[in-house]
């Protein structure tokens, strides 16, 4: 299973992570990074902003449940 951003398709956390699962999520983390470093300090704030208005409004526990898996 995987989440999808604007980034593209994230690995959903493994239950229990081994070297090749953390890898990959080094190598996901470096490839967004690439698109976000390009952004202003502005468009960042928005996007930060945004995320954690998404946050706030799944506060009822269904963002732990997608990040958790459970």
């Amino acid at each position: 299973m995987s989440i999808v951003s604007n980034y593209g398709r994230i690995p959903r956390p493994p239950k229990h992570p081994d070297t090749k699962d953390t890898e990959a999520a080094i190598d996901h983390a470096a490839k967004a990074f690439e698109t976000f470093r390009h952004k202003t300090g502005r468009e960042r704030s928005k996007l930060l902003r945004r995320w954690y208005d998404l946050m706030m409004e799944n506060a009822d526990g269904t963002l732990s449940r997608i990040v958790t898996n459970t």
